[in-house]
């Protein structure tokens, strides 16, 4: 009686132990997009949109953070750098327009 308890508890630590793999590896949505493969393209599609969305609205952020120390820089008066950073700012300005 005593060696079919020990086996059994070998083997019920055993699948424990195989369970805690699997959701390790997160088997569960491995099958469910292997069953269904049209929900991986679309969770794939959402997540390349998102991810494009979000490098527009990074750049566009960046961008102006970039244009308003340069528009500070001429504020300042420095010479030739400030003449220099003007003619980039109306360039970019005239091309906005």
């Amino acid at each position: 009686m005593f060696g079919n308890r020990k086996r059994f508890n070998k083997i019920q630590k055993q699948l424990r132990m195989l369970n805690l793999r699997m959701e390790r590896i997160k088997f569960l949505d491995y099958i469910y997009y292997k069953e269904n493969p049209y929900k991986l393209l679309w969770s794939n599609f959402l997540s390349g949109l998102a991810r494009g969305l979000g490098g527009a609205i990074g750049f566009s952020i960046i961008s102006a953070i970039i244009i308003l120390i340069l528009q500070w820089v001429v504020r300042q008066n420095l010479p030739y750098i400030s003449d220099f950073i003007a003619d980039i700012l109306n360039a970019v300005n005239s091309k906005c327009k």
